[in-house]
């Protein structure tokens, strides 16, 4: 993790990153304090990644009225592209896609299955395109 810059006083506290993660190699990606990724994720080169920010491939399996426990995991992926720029507080669900150049307002909700093409900011709960980059 060498190559991962971690807005924090020289440590990985505050942050929690999976160990199935991955950065795109030799190119400066910034995770600041209080944010999650876990899962099946990957993190182009220069991207920008807020405080308390909660990214994760992984959801439990629901199944209308049945009991809570016990659940399967379930897997799936989310690519966030080259220079992008999630703000404060965001949440990706799995099976997302956000490409090149995108910007994701502070406190959005990335819903599953979301695709955002380059260079578009999007924000809300659920995010929708606010406008181009």
């Amino acid at each position: 993790m060498e190559n991962i810059f971690l807005y924090m006083p020289a440590e990985i506290k505050g942050a929690y990153i999976d160990k199935d993660v991955k950065f795109e190699e030799g190119k400066k990606i910034t995770v600041n304090i209080g944010t999650v990724i876990v899962g099946n994720v990957s993190i182009g080169e220069g991207s920008l990644i807020s405080f308390n920010c909660s990214i994760s491939a992984r959801e439990h399996e629901y199944i209308g009225h049945k009991n809570i426990r016990p659940r399967k995991m379930l897997e799936g992926k989310i690519s966030i592209g080259k220079d992008v720029w999630i703000g404060m507080g965001v949440c990706i669900l799995p099976n997302v896609i956000i490409e090149t150049g995108a910007v994701i307002g502070a406190g959005s909700v990335v819903v599953k299955g979301t695709h955002i093409p380059k260079f578009e900011v999007w924000a809300g709960n659920p995010a929708i395109k606010i406008k181009e980059r």
